[in-house]
């Protein structure tokens, strides 16, 4: 869903200092589960602010699946911690405030996110938060495509896929189909990793004539995972059983 002309409004009461706002939109967003439910996460600590240098401050966390990962450190003087390993920094304001992100492709263990200082830098962490964001899945989607020779009879063929229907075709009586080629495309993101079996079954009905199948051919984004351009007979006592690999 896109951001377009989205209005943020914030009210602060009874505040003497300066206060910073940042807003962060994010791309491939599962909305039914925007934020891990790990319960590590949120995870927060104060700081030691204006301790002795060298002053250090962490907080440990895991994730459940792929998350943006953002953690905020509150900085007073000037920004002295250093970036963790694999992650980036987004936004800074002269020391006062950093945010670090980086995207956990999976589950982490016990991950610590740490700000320290050396003994030369006056650098004093407030505290520190991190928060991890789901982000959704690539979802594969394949389609399947054929040419079908007097598919007429509305649901006369039904497909499966590994045992499950994707569909019963024609959608409706079709007799402009008699005795012709038509061509019939599904989309599916149901395809395993691995062998798959897509199965063209005839109803009882209409036995009289071969229901042909020829150009088969299934398709992902990038690559072709199955094609057949043979004719393939189809009657009401003989399917059609295609093995794909992908």
């Amino acid at each position: 869903m896109a951001l377009t002309g989205d209005n943020i409004t914030v009210a602060f009461s009874m505040t003497q200092s300066f206060v910073g706002i940042h807003v962060l939109a994010v791309h491939g967003v599962d909305p039914s589960a925007v934020f891990d439910p790990d319960p590590s996460l949120p995870s927060a600590t104060p700081c030691e602010p204006f301790g002795p240098q060298p002053v250090s401050c962490s907080t440990t966390f895991s994730t459940s699946a792929q998350d943006l990962v953002i953690a905020s450190i509150p900085i007073n003087d000037m920004a002295g911690c250093p970036v963790p390993p694999g992650f980036a920094t987004n936004l800074e304001t002269g020391g006062w405030w950093e945010v670090d992100n980086t995207i956990f492709p999976s589950a982490q263990s016990n991950y610590t996110f740490s700000c320290s200082s050396s003994s030369t830098q006056d650098t004093q962490p407030l505290a520190m938060a991190v928060d991890a964001i789901m982000l959704t899945p690539p979802v594969s989607q394949y389609a399947i495509s054929w040419q079908g020779w007097d598919w007429d009879g509305g649901g006369e063929t039904t497909l499966t896929l590994n045992g499950q229907i994707l569909a019963s075709l024609p959608t409706n009586d079709s007799p402009q189909n008699a005795g012709n080629w038509a061509a019939f495309t599904l989309y599916t993101d149901s395809l395993v990793s691995g062998v798959n079996t897509l199965t063209f079954t005839h109803a009882n009905s209409d036995c009289d004539v071969s229901d042909n199948v020829s150009y088969l051919q299934v398709t992902g984004s990038f690559t072709t995972v199955y094609s057949n351009y043979t004719t393939l007979p189809l009657y009401c006592n003989h399917s059609i059983t295609s093995t794909l690999t992908d």
